[in-house]
């Protein structure tokens, strides 16, 4: 199915204000130069991404140890890098809970879906060669792509959604109607965001192939989510038993995986 280049500009612009504040971030980041107490100022700006970036480096997940009650010692305790990563893990909690998401989508859903993704993502990347921060925000990204097309296709894509038997099914459905999917919308963020090559690469081709590349395994994270119970919508909350059989080994489908799922999201509310 031939895809067409379409211009999300302007429903990028469309995104809750975080988004832009998550745009200069990201370049002060990337350009090197910013130090810490820069960086802390920088997201000081937006006090819904601030007081996300703090909950985050304050849960167990990242395991500092002590309390951090500033940006700045944010940056200074968890380093440039990490920081980038936890700002778009705000940023995209900023995104979900807005009021873009329209039935058969849900909020609640679509947030648990993205962190339990990013969260085996993290948990497969030792074995894969990929850097563990690097895959959690390929893992809690992949899908973002979703949030343009709604704004480009507002009468549209709730249907194509509504429709959606499997991620395959989703993506396919996207290109007959649409000419585009929210793969491609994705890599048009990605480039403002100043998101790594290989994240952006791998989340555009997420629906493509299993390749034995280091972030070659996403393409099968969608069925895992869903046989873990966190579908991205209602539609796609039903496994088959083979898919089941065929995955259950590789992604170690036990009650304490479970409870350490659960555990995490408690904890990343």
């Amino acid at each position: 199915m031939t895809e067409e280049t379409i211009d999300f500009t302007e429903e990028i612009k469309q995104l809750p204000g975080s988004v832009d504040a998550c745009t200069k971030l990201r370049a002060a980041i990337t350009g090197g130069n910013a130090t810490a107490a820069e960086l802390g100022e920088l997201l000081s700006q937006d006090s819904i991404l601030a007081a996300r970036v703090l909950k985050l480096a304050n849960s167990p997940f990242y395991g500092i140890g002590k309390p951090v009650t500033s940006l700045k010692q944010a940056v200074i305790l968890l380093g440039q890098r990490l920081i980038g990563h936890l700002i778009l893990s705000a940023t995209m909690n900023v995104i979900t809970t807005s009021d873009i998401l329209k039935p058969p989508l849900d909020a609640d859903m679509f947030w648990k879906h993205s962190l339990v993704s990013a969260w085996l993502c993290k948990k497969l990347a030792s074995e894969s060669g990929c850097e563990s921060d690097e895959a959690f925000t390929m893992g809690l990204l992949h899908d973002i792509g979703i949030f343009l097309l709604i704004l480009k296709f507002k009468r549209l894509y709730p249907n194509v959604l509504a429709r959606f038997g499997d991620s395959k099914d989703g993506n396919r459905s996207e290109l007959k109607m649409f000419k585009t999917s929210h793969c491609r919308a994705a890599a048009q963020l990605f480039e403002k965001w100043h998101i790594p090559p290989e994240i952006s690469v791998s989340i555009e081709n997420h629906h493509g192939d299993v390749t034995s590349g280091p972030m070659g395994f996403l393409p099968l994270i969608e069925d895992w989510t869903e046989i873990l119970g966190f579908p991205l919508v209602p539609s796609q909350g039903h496994v088959s038993v083979p898919k089941f059989l065929k995955y259950r080994n590789k992604v170690y489908v036990t009650d304490e995986l479970v409870i350490e799922i659960n555990e995490f999201l408690e904890h990343s509310r």
